[in-house]
């Protein structure tokens, strides 16, 4: 089955081409069915509905799975049989069927009448119909090989074996294909019915031939045979949608749409199979007056249905079942090796044409835009549309599961700067309301979506809708610019950036991924331009602490207020001077400064909670200064940490004052709370606040949520949360972080642990049956407790890292060896509590159990085959980085492994030839670990040496002895615990 191949994004279109159906249930012309992507086969469907022999149901929905009714099948095969047009059928004075007449099947009586008339349908025993019965598969080929022209009777159609005889000839004439797994006793749903009848319409007409032979007797007989019905004196066979239709088909891509007219380019192969082949050499042709805009199919393989050999009377243009469409926007695309990638699935590509042109070649996608062909792209420049908000459609036009062919549907977005009953001008351009097809009501400083109309050769100009939403964060790209907005992240447009900032509530335009607009409504997230001054110095130079932890050493502006140690001054920056003001000039809409900034009851061993009596929020940031004799300090801290800092004595501050030299306050959940604080703490810094309560794992990285916070996902060891920190700090996929609570979505108090500051990178080697400890050397043994926070993960190359639920160690965790080794993939970081060492206790331990390999980590590089190219050894030195380690499993190759870096580390797990290890070359600090003796004796001097510089080497040459090897600056290798006696 074809959906099969693209479960999730199979989108197959549908265009349809009659105005007005006159089947059963009726549905408007010219648009996709709401469940459309639940039918399977789309051809035949189509070609149904453009023929008008079914329709779909008005609320939009074609309904695949449902069953055809016996009434419902007789106007479908009475209307096929009269070219699609409303047969003129009648009623008997006496009804041939008891329940027609009178009931809810009343309208199908001269259907019915006239299927019976036929020998097409008959009852089903006592007089009765049963109109709203269902049909079976084996049912209506019967009533479809009697339409071809077979005789009932004659064929055996009726009696005790008319289903085996149906289905036999129904086989033949090709009236099962496509559904060759359907249970032809079962009852027919719409989609495979649709099928059915498009088998037959395609199938040759029957006749009967009656031939008079002499017998062996001498007497004459009659013969009658069954064979294709033959039209004229050529004996050309006719199909039933010759015949009742003169319909004729053609085959090809639809490449080109001018107003009502469309153009289908055919190949060889699509010239055999159609009716009307154009002359030699030509491979185009064109079909006109049309009523119906086709423009989704270009690009597609289609069948255009025509009557009579007439190119300007079309009677449907449908999609064949070779094509598969997936739907998306420009922004959405990725390169994934060379392959499609969106909606986290990717798609391999056949280029059929030559990039930068429309020829034939190797090197592009036959691509198409607004109606027409252009230059071919391919999967790179399609990667590259990061700030288009286009309309995209990827099409596999062959069926072999690689998409061919893009098509774009240009979205122009601008805002309007005049308005008028006459005509709107948006984006510079003047636009006509006599010419474009312009919605109603759009207004000056409206925004408006702009999109090529190839049917009508014009434009279609709609309003674009401005919402309000929070702008939750932004990142900087390599080409162009995201915002996140109310969760989703957004490309900016041309690759601009927008006047809102994070944090800020704004007026956006958003369409197709694209934010085009933002203006700032309100918000708390405007840089705070206020800074405290550490120290000055001379030439006008002064260091200053900012409110995002940073300091910085700066040129003040001479014509601002002259700085002074230990106060705390707006700014401006102009060029590389910073202009003071003081903090009483503040003008800002979110923070308010307090005009006293008295850090209330703040003596003694008491500890602050509030300024001016509002309270200190637990994410305020707070800046400490000290100043002891000549040397100043600053140290940003948060709310709760100062909160916990004594005033004085045992364990306090010394000399603090408990004015603040400068107090904000903003509005934090509806409560106006101090946010910044700027604190003189006296002559010593306070350097501990207090520990982690909690641990977790950082699987996605911090951008800046607004310009006070960071916002990240950790993973707990059971959920993924999306955690904001009140920091300027980032936060990386692989770190581990300590904090102390949780609240709204707000990290609180974290202490980051990254590799080789906080946290040891390591593979868990053996750990115990019962899960309460491992060992990382194979000596020490570090417990695993209650206390222990054990998180597992799953992490891969490409940098994602996912948590695991669980809370527990197995000994199916443990790392994977590399051969027999001794050396393993790193699977595991991890925090002491204390300094390593047998028996100590482990704080918290992370491990990958899926792949049992830690991404992002360094890793040692295995080369396992039996003999190893020196590229291949080359390449695995160079992939393993300056201080990486090679495992080497098989034998060296005599020569050509390049110089073995400082730092590096080359492991050889086999015995070699002494003469294939002298050929090692090496910079000093390198190491090479033998763990077997060469198999031969050493044939040179001066390469390998023992411990105590004894040469293998010597005239008493001897092997190479299992050991680890340092190479020296006299350019040679030196063990370091062996000795050659």
């Amino acid at each position: 089955m074809r959906g099969k191949e693209f479960p999730q994004k199979k989108v197959l279109s549908l265009v349809l081409c009659v105005a007005v159906m006159l089947s059963v249930m009726v549905m408007g012309a010219g648009a996709a069915f709401s469940d459309q992507d639940k039918i399977e086969n789309t051809e035949a469907v189509d070609a149904c509905i453009a023929l008008n022999i079914i329709g779909g149901y008005e609320d939009g929905s074609y309904h695949p799975e449902r069953n055809i009714k016996r009434s419902e099948i007789t106007k479908m095969i009475c209307v096929a049989l009269n070219g699609g047009k409303e047969p003129n059928v009648g009623t008997n004075v006496t009804p041939t069927f008891s329940d027609v007449r009178g009931t809810s099947a009343a309208w199908a009586e001269g259907y019915i009448e006239s299927c019976v008339a036929q020998g097409i349908v008959s009852g089903v025993g006592g007089g009765r119909f049963s109109p709203n019965g269902n049909v079976t598969g084996t049912q209506l080929a019967k009533m479809l090989l009697v339409a071809l022209g077979y005789n009932a009777d004659t064929e055996g159609f009726v009696g005790n074996a008319w289903a085996t005889n149906v289905n036999v000839v129904a086989s033949q004439k090709g009236l099962y294909e496509g559904l060759e797994s359907m249970d032809t006793s079962a009852a027919i749903t719409r989609d495979n019915a649709a099928q059915m009848v498009w088998n037959a319409l395609n199938a040759y007409e029957v006749e009967y031939k009656t031939t008079i032979i002499t017998g062996e007797d001498g007497k004459l007989e009659t013969i009658v045979t069954v064979q294709d019905k033959v039209v004229g004196t050529t004996s050309d066979k006719i199909t039933l949608l010759k015949d009742k239709y003169n319909a004729w088909v053609n085959v090809g891509t639809l490449t080109g749409i001018s107003s009502n007219t469309i153009t289908i380019t055919m190949s060889d192969a699509d010239k055999a199979v159609s009716d009307l082949e154009p002359a030699s050499g030509v491979h185009t042709v064109s079909f006109s007056k049309l009523t119906t805009d086709y423009s989704n199919l270009l690009g597609q393989k289609v069948k255009v249905m025509f009557k009579d050999g007439k190119v300007n009377e079309v009677l449907g243009v449908y999609a064949t079942s070779d094509n598969t469409v997936y739907t998306t926007v420009a922004n959405a695309i990725d390169n994934d090796n060379g392959k499609i990638k969106f909606d986290d699935n990717s798609y391999s590509v056949e280029y059929t044409k030559a990039k930068g042109n429309t020829t034939n070649g190797t090197t592009g996608l036959a691509t198409y835009r607004d109606g027409e062909e252009v230059n071919a792209l391919d999967v790179t420049n399609l990667a590259n549309m990061n700030s288009s908000a286009d309309k995209v459609i990827l099409i596999d036009t062959n069926d072999n599961g690689k998409i061919d062919t893009v098509y774009f549907t240009t979205v122009t977005v601008a805002k309007v700067t005049y308005a008028s009953a006459s005509q709107i001008v948006a984006g510079g351009t003047t636009y006509k309301h006599a010419d474009e097809n312009i919605a109603d009501g759009i207004a000056k400083n409206d925004w408006v979506i702009i999109t090529e109309n190839a049917y009508n050769n014009n434009k279609d100009i709609a309003k674009a809708e401005m919402t309000k939403a929070t702008i939750q964060g932004y990142k900087d790209e390599t080409t162009y610019h995201q915002y996140r907005v109310d969760g989703t992240w957004y490309n900016t447009a041309d690759s601009k950036k927008l006047d809102a900032k994070a944090g800020d509530t704004a007026n956006v335009v958003l369409v197709n991924g694209i934010i085009f607009y933002a203006d700032k409504v309100s918000g708390t997230a405007d840089s705070l331009d206020v800074a405290l001054v550490v120290d000055v110095g001379s030439f006008n130079q002064a260091k200053l602490a900012f409110v995002d932890g940073t300091t910085k050493t700066v040129t003040i502006d001479t014509t601002g207020e002259t700085p002074t140690a230990g106060t705390v001054y707006c700014y401006e920056v102009d060029g590389d001077e910073y202009k003071l003001s003081a903090l009483t000039t503040l003008d800002n809409d979110d923070y308010t400064l307090l005009t006293t900034g008295t850090i209330d009851s703040w003596s003694g061993t008491a500890t602050p909670t509030t300024v001016d009596g509002k309270a200190i929020d637990d994410n305020a940031k707070v800046v400490l200064y000290t100043k002891n004799g000549t040397v100043a300090d600053s140290k940003l801290i948060t709310g709760k940490q100062f909160k916990t800092v004594k005033f004085s004595g045992a364990g306090g501050l010394q000399s603090a004052n408990a004015t603040a030299l400068g107090a904000l306050t903003s509005t934090v959940a509806g409560i106006e709370k101090v946010s910044v604080l700027f604190v003189d703490a006296g002559t010593n810094m306070p350097d501990s606040f207090q520990s982690n309560a909690n641990y977790a794992y950082v699987v996605e990285s911090s951008y800046t949520s607004s310009s006070d916070y960071k916002t990240y996902s950790i993973f707990d060891g059971e959920k993924t949360i999306e955690v904001t920190e009140k920091t300027s700090a980032s936060r990386a996929v692989g770190d581990i972080i300590g904090y102390e609570s949780i609240e709204d979505g707000v990290i609180k108090d974290v202490t980051l642990y990254t590799a080789g500051a906080g946290y040891t990178v390591g593979a868990l080697r053996g750990i115990d049956a019962d899960g309460k400890g491992f060992t990382v050397d194979g000596k020490d043994h570090y417990n695993v407790t209650a206390d222990t926070k054990v998180i597992l993960i799953n992490s891969d190359d490409s940098g994602d890292q996912v948590g695991v639920p669980g809370n527990a160690l197995s000994a199916d965790y443990e790392a994977d060896e590399i051969g027999d080794s001794d050396y393993y993939y790193n699977n595991a970081k991890y925090i002491l509590d204390g300094a390593p060492g047998d028996d100590v206790d482990v704080k918290i331990v992370v491990i990958d159990v899926v792949n049992n390999k830690m991404a992002g980590v360094t890793q040692p590089v295995a080369v396992e085959t039996a003999n190893p190219s020196a590229t291949a050894i080359n390449n695995a030195l160079t992939a393993a980085g300056s201080n990486g380690t090679v495992v080497v499993t098989g034998t060296l190759p005599a020569s050509g492994v390049s110089q073995i870096g400082a730092g590096q580390t080359l492991v050889l797990t086999s015995a070699q030839k002494a003469a294939n290890l002298e050929a090692l070359t090496a910079a000093e600090n390198a190491t090479l670990v033998l763990q077997q003796a060469s198999t031969d004796t050493a044939t040179q001097e001066g390469k390998f040496k023992d411990k105590t510089d004894t040469d293998y080497g010597a005239t008493t040459a001897g092997k190479v002895k299992a050991d680890t090897y340092k190479y020296q600056s006299g350019n040679y290798w030196k063990g370091t615990t062996a000795t050659k006696s």
